[in-house]
């Protein structure tokens, strides 16, 4: 049964989300490679936590 008059769930659940953006899905630094500084060497790393990011603000707006 869902409980819609519970707004401390509400509220905890917002805080939870949060406190995820915060600390569990932050943005990735580039890293350049040594050899040429034009190219990021954790690309791959950082279009996988854009993906995340996009997931989880589709998710919470939806």
């Amino acid at each position: 049964m869902l409980r819609v008059d519970r707004e401390d769930f509400v509220e905890e659940f917002w805080h939870n989300s949060h406190e995820l953006i915060r600390f569990g899905l932050e943005r990735i630094p580039w890293q350049y490679d040594q050899e040429n500084p034009l190219i990021i060497s954790n690309q791959a790393e950082i279009d996988q936590r854009e993906l995340e990011l996009e997931k989880f603000f589709e998710f919470h707006t939806a």
